[in-house]
């Protein structure tokens, strides 16, 4: 016989709602939903609605049904953050709390570590129900968040815990910087790190290290100096990997003198430069277009990576200081040069990777050379290799590099037939291929307008960015009009992510 049979809930007290709640949790788990949701309805005197809804979600959540859960608490007006509101007196919610025995945030840090959706859908209902977590149960639950790359959700938490009178310890702040740099979230990292400040809690080296990185992937290197002046004057002591990511930062904007002082910089401070540290210095030659730079520096990493001893074994040969060298000849539209890197690999036992053949393709297609595309596709296939979109799309990258806007409108059609159907990223790139044409084929862009209409492509702002390349500005939004498209440009607001150009 089930404990719900045992119990006489219709004549429940309040004192007792809170543990007949817990004993409820576990029985309708094993019930069917519908009666589960049945049982719960029929919860009256020491139950509230909104506990009644906590009982069945809770039920639901044990049996893995997610959107059940939620439908659930959407009945209570309980939900994600932004939902969560009082619907009743906070006094009267909090006697109710202080009246039970159920430790709420017991039950968060339990689900923190196996299921962060369902401890946030608890947490709202403490939220609504005006019943306060405890700082290690905001911390954890925060954090629980962070590893789910939870990003707004994350900020809104930080908030509500200082709202509560909690400071967010510092591992709570460093992990959440960490995951909003990780994805680009500029404005959510600059508004921790100002909760961050306000609050008192001092940053360490790994939360400076994510401010750097993010700098980075913006080629924002004067704003990467400053983050790293900072951790300077609050008396850190930057590491490698503090050093590789201001390095990264000079290679994403193609300074190659500045990563050279910064490589010499870390050399002075007496720390041993890896892989990554070499790999960044090539590749802000690669971004200059400088291959000549990209190969003297490729020798002094060889020599120096074999100088390690044991720690440098294998890695003067690192596949990805090959490929780096060889983007450097692809982005001089160099051919023969970007080959001879990819098959000296290949000669030494490396094998390039599709990382490796779309640096060819890339560079073929900034030549014109769609045959020798094909020889490299017929290479790939012999080798077992399977081209996916990215590596098919690369020759699209490479005649729009090259201006070749007739064979890139072309190529659209390839990608197709090849079974990738083209975004609107290809779209960019065939209309970036348009403006730097000589002289710009406007009408071809327009054509290249009606496609993304019949496709049902919307355009992003790297769409209308290559589109402003092709035709006057002032034409831009009446074309888009015209044809039918809508600007879908959410999204890519803070930094951009990983762009060939």
């Amino acid at each position: 016989m089930s404990l719900y049979s045992l119990t006489p809930l219709r004549d429940v007290t309040l004192g007792d709602a809170h543990i007949a709640g817990l004993g409820l949790v576990t029985v309708l788990a094993n019930c069917p939903r519908s009666t589960a949701e049945q049982r719960c309805q029929s919860l009256r005197r020491g139950f509230t609605p909104v506990q009644r809804i906590l009982v069945f979600a809770s039920a639901l959540a044990l049996q893995s049904n997610r959107s059940r859960v939620f439908a659930s608490l959407s009945a209570a007006e309980v939900g994600r953050p932004r939902l969560c509101r009082q619907k009743a007196p906070l006094a009267r919610r909090r006697a109710e709390a202080a009246a039970g025995a159920v430790d709420y945030d017991s039950k968060v840090l339990d689900l923190c570590t196996r299921d962060a959706a369902a401890a946030e859908m608890l947490m709202c209902s403490m939220r609504d129900a005006g019943i306060q977590p405890q700082m290690e149960t905001y911390n954890a639950f925060i954090q629980a968040l962070c590893r789910k790359d939870r990003c707004k959700q994350t900020l809104q938490w930080l908030k509500y815990m200082l709202e509560a009178g909690h400071v967010p310890s510092a591992i709570s702040f460093q992990k959440a910087i960490q995951s909003f740099a990780r994805h680009g979230k500029a404005s959510l990292v600059e508004e921790a790190y100002e909760g961050m400040s306000q609050a008192g809690v001092i940053p360490g080296i790994e939360t400076f290290t994510a401010l750097i990185s993010l700098e980075a992937r913006a080629g924002n290197l004067k704003a990467a100096e400053r983050w790293f002046a900072r951790l300077r004057d609050s008396g850190l002591s930057p590491n490698l990997i503090t050093y590789n990511a201001v390095i990264n930062a000079a290679a994403q904007k193609g300074d190659a003198p500045s990563a050279e002082a910064w490589l010499a910089r870390l050399r002075a401070e007496g720390v041993e430069a890896d892989e990554a540290t070499w790999a960044s210095l090539i590749n802000a030659y690669a971004t200059a277009r400088d291959a000549a730079g990209a190969e003297r520096a490729f020798s002094r990493a060889q020599a120096a990576l074999v100088g390690l001893g044991g720690r440098g074994a294998g890695l003067s040969c690192s596949p990805v200081l090959y490929r780096t060298v060889a983007k450097a000849f692809a982005k001089s539209r160099d051919v023969a040069g970007t080959e001879r890197w990819i098959l000296e690999m290949s000669d030494r036992g490396l094998e390039p990777g599709l990382e490796g053949y779309s640096t060819i393709l890339r560079a073929c297609g900034a030549e014109g050379q769609l045959q020798r595309t094909e020889y490299w596709f017929l290479v790939m296939a012999q080798r077992g290799i399977i081209p996916d979109k990215k590596t098919v799309s690369s020759v699209l990258v490479g005649l729009a590099d090259g201006g070749r806007a007739q064979e890139a409108a072309s190529w659209l059609g390839e990608m197709q037939r090849r079974g990738f159907p083209p975004d609107a990223d290809d779209f960019a790139h065939a209309l970036r291929a348009c403006g730097r044409a000589s002289p710009p084929q406007s009408t071809l862009a327009q054509d290249l307008l009606r496609e993304m209409k019949a496709r049902n492509v919307k355009a992003d702002q790297e769409v209308l960015k290559s589109l402003k390349l092709a035709v006057p500005s002032r034409r831009v939004e009446d074309l888009l009009k015209d044809f039918g498209l809508e600007s879908g440009g959410g999204g890519r607001k803070d930094v951009r992510k990983g762009r060939r150009r």
